[in-house]
Formats: structure tokens, C-alpha cells, sequence
């Protein structure tokens, strides 16, 4: 993720939010002053932030349940890095975003429990 919420908007004192190091340091501020934890990942080999490290960093402070919200990129993404262990999807009875993406169609070894 690369800040691109609206500072502090839409997360609260006690979240996270993840990024990679070296984004606009007004923002990340901004954020912090709401009390929100930021989270600096070091990038993968296409700028995102290291979703292994992530995942890593997240265990050692001791979380075992996330919620992801990031759209069918994200999701595709930890499902192919098989980072996911349970899925809990919920679906709008209508069509929102547009991205396009198949995110099960992505990840071939997704199953359903």
C-alpha cells in the first residue's frame, strides 16, 4: 500500500497500516497523530511492500487473526505467496469496484473449507 488513504480517514488510534519506507513524510505523520501505527515494509522486487516480511512481522507481534481489505490484487497476491490459511468472504449483492480482477482465478490452490 503506498498511503494513498486520505490521512487518518479511514483508520483509528490502535490500527496499522502497512507501507514501504519513504512515502510523503506529512502524511505518515498524520497518521501517527491520529494513532495509527505505521508499519514501514521493505519493498519486493516490484515496489510493494514484502508481503513474506509482512506476514513475519505481524507473527512476531504476536497476531494471528488480520483482516485484509485491499481489493483482488492484494488478495491474489497472499493467496499466491499461500500466506492465507482462512478465508471468510463476504459478498454485495451488487457489483462494486471495477478493477477486473479474479482473485480465486489467481491463486490455483485456493479450496474451499
Amino acid at each position: 500500500m503506498r498511503q494513498r488513504h486520505p490521512a487518518a480517514g479511514l483508520l483509528t488510534e490502535g490500527q496499522a497500516l502497512v507501507t514501504v519506507g519513504g512515502g510523503d513524510d506529512s502524511r505518515r505523520r498524520a497518521y501517527l497523530e491520529a494513532g495509527v501505527e505505521v508499519i514501514e515494509a521493505p519493498p519486493d522486487t516490484a515496489g510493494w511492500p514484502d508481503l513474506s516480511w509482512v506476514v513475519a512481522e505481524l507473527a512476531r507481534r504476536k497476531l494471528t487473526r488480520v483482516l485484509v481489505e485491499g481489493g483482488g490484487y492484494l488478495a491474489a497476491a497472499l493467496l499466491k505467496l499461500d500466506l492465507i490459511d482462512r478465508i471468510v468472504w463476504f459478498r454485495a449483492p451488487t457489483i462494486i469496484g471495477g478493477d477486473g480482477v479474479a482473485v480465486l482465478a489467481l491463486a490455483p490452490s485456493a479450496q474451499p473449507i
